[in-house]
């Protein structure tokens, strides 16, 4: 969507007529042309917060809009237009629209639940993407959440519920290019404090995720976190996170975060104990938590399931197994999807993961060494 602003410009210019023209008149003369100026509704950042964003409108837009002026945009033309909504109940209508607890950034307490409904901007809408920017509400130490967050859509998987300490991550739902609305829900029992950005996709965005990708990561390189690491991780969960494959590329290395202790970058289970970290036992009854993770090379008859205390690989010396890290590497896939499942166990102690990837570029993802620890 554009919107245009119509601009008097005076150009102080002497214009002559010639006498080709036929015109009597020969001396200068001043005059006024009204040019067009248009600039996109694009994201931008807010003056007094740059951690914020907002929509740049023009001045009277974001005032009819219900926005708060926060800064200039577009050269000067635009005004970046913020949104934030405090009131449970309150919908929301607008993109890029900031949702906190009541008192925010006091703790809320008031037992019950504080919901909000997204309505769609157009019939092109194929997903909604949350910004967790401050998020901290109350789970126990066995993974479960007495507090919650929960949402509901019109379209795709729906999400599990959702508690902890989440900021810094993030979570797609998808629409589908449904006019209904979607509802975030946040059920209190003790109290927690959340702010959370809504942003809606189009579905010709480059921001749009594979569908049903509890998060999407793009990049040649950076990290992928489980929900609430380092703290527990949840209890009778089962969520995806996608990386996008960048073009050029056709590999991926994946890593345990360092340092691999204090916190533990990878304490999905107890399996460990019994002298394999890897996966080579695969997903038995016995595990709190495993992560599945589609088109490994490098652990060879032992599939794709990880667990255990530590990520290692097959061929990484036995004896090493459980407390020296190993690299994971993934090729032929169109995107790389690590499934965290959570089991409908006590959690207590093993934390989910944080793990650093770097994409191989195609010249390469089919060659590579690892380390038998000898």
């Amino acid at each position: 969507m554009k919107l245009s602003v119509i601009v008097l410009v005076i150009l102080g210019l002497t214009y002559e007529v010639s006498s080709d023209e036929k015109l009597t008149e020969k001396k200068g003369k001043l005059f006024s042309l009204f040019s067009v100026v248009t600039f996109p509704n694009n994201q931008c950042t807010a003056k007094s917060d740059t951690t914020m964003y907002g929509t740049c409108f023009t001045s009277s837009e974001c005032s009819n809009k219900g926005g708060t002026v926060d800064g200039n945009c577009a050269a000067g033309f635009g005004v970046c237009c913020t949104f934030t909504i405090s009131t449970c109940g309150t919908g929301i209508t607008q993109n890029c629209t900031y949702i906190t607890n009541p008192s925010y950034p006091s703790t809320y307490t008031t037992t019950g639940t504080c919901a909000h409904t997204v309505t769609p901007l157009n019939s092109d809408i194929c997903q909604l993407r949350l910004d967790f920017d401050n998020f901290d509400i109350t789970e126990t130490t066995a993974g479960i959440c007495t507090d919650s967050f929960g949402t509901t859509t019109p379209a795709g998987q729906p999400t599990l519920d959702l508690c902890g300490t989440l900021t810094g991550s993030h979570l797609y739902m998808e629409n589908a290019r449904s006019s209904a609305t979607s509802t975030l829900t946040f059920t209190i029992a003790t109290g927690g404090t959340w702010k959370v950005k809504v942003t809606q996709i189009e579905c010709s965005s480059l921001s749009r995720a594979k569908p049903d990708c509890d998060q999407w990561i793009t990049g040649i390189s950076g990290q992928v976190t489980s929900y609430n690491w380092p703290n527990v991780q949840l209890k009778a969960k089962d969520y995806t996170y996608c990386i996008r494959r960048e073009i050029g590329y056709c590999g991926l290395q994946l890593s345990q975060v360092v340092p691999y202790t204090s916190p533990d970058s990878f304490d999905l289970n107890s399996l460990g104990t019994v002298g394999n970290a890897n996966g080579a036992i695969g997903d038995v009854a016995a595990s709190q938590a495993v992560l599945t993770i589609a088109g490994v090379q490098n652990n060879p008859g032992h599939g794709n399931i990880f667990g255990g205390i530590v990520l290692g690989n097959v061929q990484a010396a036995a004896a090493d197994s459980n407390i020296v890290p190993g690299a994971v590497i993934v090729t032929g896939q169109k995107n790389y999807i690590l499934q965290h499942t959570q089991k409908n166990v006590a959690q207590t102690g093993y934390e989910g993961f944080s793990l650093q990837f770097n994409q191989l570029p195609c010249s390469s993802a089919s060659n590579y060494y690892e380390s038998s620890g000898l």
